[in-house]
């Protein structure tokens, strides 16, 4: 499990196989706390406000790519992992 950090962005690991390489789509979709720490650690202080909206983005494949505490960074997060983001809602 990886922790979040302060700036409200983490990073997970994708598992790099054939099907990773080959898909080309990252889905947005705004998450709950019990979602996001069910995927990272949120136990310590990571200086988000209890109301701050969290973004889980996930590959085609359901994969999670990242987490963010906005849309924006999710798509950014989506860009650098050379995906194309699309929102789910």
């Amino acid at each position: 499990m990886r922790k979040l950090t302060n700036d409200g962005l983490v990073e997970l690991e994708l598992e790099e196989t054939e099907e990773s390489r080959v898909m080309h789509f990252a889905y947005i979709r705004e998450i709950s706390r019990d979602e996001a720490s069910a995927l990272v650690d949120l136990s310590r202080e990571t200086g988000l406000a209890p109301e701050t909206r969290l973004y889980a983005v996930r590959t085609g494949e359901g994969a999670v790519v990242g987490i963010a505490d906005s849309w924006s960074a999710a798509w950014w997060t989506a860009v650098s992992n050379d995906l194309a983001p699309v929102s789910i809602h």
